[in-house]
């Protein structure tokens, strides 16, 4: 959590003189509530599906009042001692709020956040200015190998004015997050001021879909939770249902067309892309994609949690949760290059990668080990047992790095089509998430080869060639300064040498992505 926060109100309006955190400075904050800490932490009921570790759940009517939408990022700050923190909203519908501790002025933390914050007591949610593109298309083919990001006028010169170190790019319906620094972002000139163009790798990482011939982007099947079912869900009835396995990360449930109520009706009104279905214990899932197969009675519907009830119910959710929302940060992730990463990266040879991090195997959550498709692997000049180096938002860890080689072994934990999403995608244990503050899968991060760790691998292959060096040289009648200036001259030129195919493996990779996230 990070310490550096200033926030004042006017006692009239309420409204922020002065504010300055992480994410957030004066000229870019739209909203400050004052809000009352709940005794109780968040439980795994109603509309979480899974707990992250940066959850708050406010009520609608607060969200409403803050301009909050779901899955929102806003900074939570304690007033007491001025720590702040970054949260993502959990907003719940007033009509399903039973509990009496939910209620406006109240927000609810994770059990993570409450570790920081006293019960009882107060605190400011800082609800950040976002932005919106008006349309997403694909990037122009001259743009693509230097992973840029073009901006239409408009909007790049709004985010310019503001001098932002990164971009955050978050898809709201999914979680899905990108991360850039400002410099790989380009002002367009032949596109409307509002929109985006994006490579298809950065759509397909913000679970972006093609779907018309506007080139415009709907929510694709991809969502951010480990457990997923499929069902069918119409008007206010009730109906029995078969589970039937079919292809990885789906299930197509076979409906009873015989409602339980009296009478027969056909069921004609299904259910839309991102709408919200509650089973009768309030349980709230989003929608994600839905299908009428051939049969009559039989549709195929994605939704991001499982159901314990058979009777459901339908709700509406507004278009802005379908959406991009753009977040200038203006903290600087980049660490400082040091000597000797300078000199190990010459020596070795850098590759990095952007991924984004999934669940790996449900096994190697106890392990510190990461998964990696063998493209990537290659791309990386890395094999099975070599460590990488992750990092985003300037933390960074190591692990070892296994290969993905079981499509069911993933699909399990994540929703998967082929083995080509292996290449979008880095699984990451919940505790490794946790130490390099994920806490939505989907995210982007950083997967850097650990050229530390090839150095010392190799050590073998150098030691001989030095030690001969060592002898050849102490053997010449010269004196002994020359003898010492020749070892540590030449000991650099056969470690290169000795070390040449390890360079070879990442050579013609072009390395156009230099900063770390």
């Amino acid at each position: 959590m990070a310490a550096d926060y200033i926030v004042e109100l006017d006692e009239d309006t309420g409204r922020a003189i002065k504010a300055s955190c992480r994410t957030c400075r004066l000229d870019t904050i739209s909203r400050v509530g004052r809000l009352k800490i709940a005794s109780s932490s968040i439980k795994n009921d109603r509309f979480t599906t899974g707990i992250r570790s940066n959850l708050v759940k406010i009520t609608e009517t607060c969200a409403g009042e803050l301009g909050l939408v779901n899955n929102q990022i806003a900074t939570l700050v304690n007033t007491d001692d001025k720590i702040s923190c970054e949260c993502t909203v959990c907003v719940v519908p007033d009509k399903y709020v039973h509990d009496e501790s939910f209620i406006p002025g109240v927000i609810h933390l994770s059990k993570h956040l409450k570790d920081n914050f006293k019960s009882g007591g107060e605190c400011l949610l800082l609800v950040p200015q976002f932005y919106s593109c008006s349309a997403i298309r694909p990037q122009l083919a001259v743009k693509i190998r230097e992973r840029n990001i073009t901006l239409g006028p408009g909007l790049y010169d709004t985010l310019d004015k503001l001098h932002p170190k990164y971009i955050e790019i978050r898809h709201l319906a999914t979680g899905a997050t990108l991360l850039k620094p400002w410099s790989v972002f380009l002002k367009g000139e032949r596109i409307k001021d509002k929109d985006i163009r994006l490579t298809y790798y950065q759509r397909a990482s913000l679970n972006l879909l093609n779907d018309n011939p506007n080139n415009e982007m709907r929510i694709d099947d991809k969502i951010d939770r480990v457990n997923y079912e499929v069902s069918s869900f119409f008007d206010d009835y009730d109906y029995d249902v078969v589970a039937d396995p079919s292809r990885s990360g789906k299930t197509t449930l076979h409906i009873n067309d015989r409602p339980k109520k009296e009478g027969r009706e056909r069921l004609t009104k299904v259910i839309k892309v991102a709408d919200v279905v509650t089973d009768t214990e309030g349980n709230c899932y989003r929608v994600l994609s839905v299908r009428q197969t051939d049969k009559i009675d039989e549709y195929e519907v994605v939704v991001d949690g499982v159901f314990k009830e058979k009777s459901i119910r339908v709700d509406k959710v507004s278009d802005e949760y379908n959406r991009l929302q753009i977040l200038p940060v203006f903290e600087d992730f980049a660490p400082k290059r040091t000597l000797k990463d300078s000199f190990l990266g010459v020596i070795v040879g850098d590759a990095d990668l952007c991924l984004s991090a999934v669940r790996p195997y449900f096994v190697d959550d106890e392990r510190d080990i990461v998964r990696l498709s063998r493209d990537n692997m290659r791309l990386l000049g890395i094999e099975e047992t070599d460590r990488v180096k992750i990092s985003y938002k300037g933390m960074t860890i190591r692990a070892t790095a296994m290969e993905i080689d079981s499509l069911e072994m993933m699909s399990q934990q994540n929703i998967l089509f082929s083995e080509a999403d292996f290449d979008t995608m880095v699984g990451i244990p919940s505790p490794l998430r946790r130490q390099l503050g994920v806490h939505d899968v989907e995210t982007e991060v950083n997967v850097v080869r650990d050229t530390g760790f090839i150095f010392a691998k190799n050590v073998n292959i150098q030691l001989l060639p030095i030690l001969a060096l060592i002898f050849t040289v102490f053997q010449l009648s010269i004196g002994i300064w020359w003898q010492l200036g020749i070892c540590v001259i030449m000991t650099p030129v056969i470690m290169f040498f000795t070390l040449s195919q390890e360079r070879q493996k990442v050579k013609k990779i072009k390395q156009t992505e230099r900063s770390r996230l």
